[in-house]
């Protein structure tokens, strides 16, 4: 029988990583303030001397308020909210499902691009990597 105590160890580790990496990708990717995402915007609020914890608090409140109104807007039918609770959510124009099939086409270009870009990388990487030859 399997046991709680060695899955969540690993499953806490896997998502600070994931958490960690997200936050870099942003942060590595956004170039202006308002460009930033909710987790690169509240690092800004730490200084050198001080942290700005209302901010930081309010920012959490917000992103954390974005999130329960998308759930709302998932689970709420399935639960059978009334129709206001409903209403809270902005999230009414995302289609649940997607509606048409997919351009295969472009789904095999974009694939091939990646696969082309994999190989390129670890070609590279192993060839810089290669032992060189000693002259005497």
């Amino acid at each position: 029988m399997c046991r709680v105590s060695t899955f969540l160890p690993a499953t806490a580790i896997f998502s600070v990583i994931t958490t960690y990496n997200d936050f870099l990708i942003a942060l590595t990717l956004t170039s202006t303030p308002d460009a930033q995402t909710v987790p690169v915007g509240v690092s800004t609020l730490i200084g050198k001397i001080q942290i700005e914890w209302g901010p930081m608090a309010a920012a959490g409140v917000i992103g954390a308020l974005a999130v329960g109104l998308y759930l709302v807007e998932l689970i709420g039918p399935a639960l059978g909210w009334s129709s206001w609770v409903l209403d809270l959510s902005p999230y009414h124009h995302l289609s649940l499902v997607p509606t048409t099939s997919p351009a295969w086409a472009a789904v095999g270009i974009m694939l091939g691009i990646g696969v082309a870009v994999l190989v390129g990388t670890c070609a590279a990487a192993l060839s810089s990597t290669a032992t060189p030859q000693r002259t005497r």
